[in-house]
């Protein structure tokens, strides 16, 4: 199960967060303009949280995208610390 988990985590969680992070930028320049597309793309965790709680009940899945990519990252700074067995 851990190999697994580490295999999503190291594999396709960044290859997903890419993804994710330019949809968001899309979202962020039609919705809040070139300053908010260019501050999105220079701060990619911050601007995620933002225009997650902003779409919040507008874009559902956008939403529950996003919360199961702050997991992915964290599940991805956790794993990056711990000693392997």
């Amino acid at each position: 199960m851990r190999a697994l988990l580490v295999f999503f985590v190291y594999t396709v969680f960044p290859i997903t967060a890419i993804l994710f992070h330019i949809w968001t930028a899309i979202i962020a320049f039609s919705e809040g303009g070139f300053w908010g597309g260019v501050l999105t793309l220079i701060f990619p965790g911050i601007g995620e949280l933002y225009w997650m709680f902003k779409t919040w009940g507008e874009n559902d899945a956008y939403t529950i995208l996003c919360i199961i990519h702050l997991i992915g990252a964290f599940l991805y700074m956790f794993l990056q610390r711990q000693p392997e067995d």
